[in-house]
C-alpha cells in the first residue's frame, strides 16, 4: 500500500482516502474502487480467520464466502486498471487463475462439499 502512494509514474497520485474508501480517485474510479474493496474483503477475511473462535461458525462461513467476490473483483481491477495487463506473461496468468477459479467455483455450487465417505475415500480409509 505505501508503494501505491509514493508510485511517481502516474500522473494524479493515489491519496491514503483513495485506499480506505473505494470509489473516491479522481481516475479510475471503478478500477481503484474495486481494488479498494476486494483489499478491505481480504483484511476481513484475514483478521477473521485469525479469530475463528470468538466468533459464530456460520457468521465466519459466510464472510469468509466473501473470498469468492473478492477475487472476482481483484481480476475485474486488473483488467479495468492493470496497465500491466497488456503484456502477454500477465494477462495469460490472469486469465488462466480466472478460469480455474471459475470452474472451481461452480463445481462448488453445483455439487457442494465432498461428503465425509470421499473424504475418507481420499485418504485411503474405506468406509465400513
Amino acid at each position: 500500500m505505501v508503494l501505491i502512494l509514493l508510485d511517481g509514474s502516474v500522473k494524479t497520485p493515489i491519496r491514503v482516502v483513495d485506499l480506505v474508501v473505494p470509489f473516491r480517485a479522481s481516475y479510475g474510479t471503478l478500477a481503484i474502487g474495486l481494488g479498494t474493496l476486494s483489499f478491505e474483503i481480504l483484511v476481513l477475511v484475514a483478521v477473521t480467520g485469525w479469530l475463528r473462535r470468538q466468533i459464530h461458525p456460520s457468521a465466519w462461513r459466510w464472510i469468509h464466502r466473501l473470498s469468492y467476490l473478492a477475487c472476482g473483483m481483484i481480476f475485474l481491477h486488473a483488467l479495468l486498471g492493470g496497465s500491466d495487463f497488456s503484456a502477454p506473461e500477465v494477462s495469460s496468468i490472469a486469465w488462466s487463475v480466472a478460469a480455474v477459479l471459475t470452474v472451481l467455483t461452480v463445481a462448488r455450487l453445483l455439487w457442494g462439499r465432498l461428503s465425509a465417505e470421499g473424504r475418507d475415500l481420499q485418504r485411503g480409509r474405506p468406509n465400513p
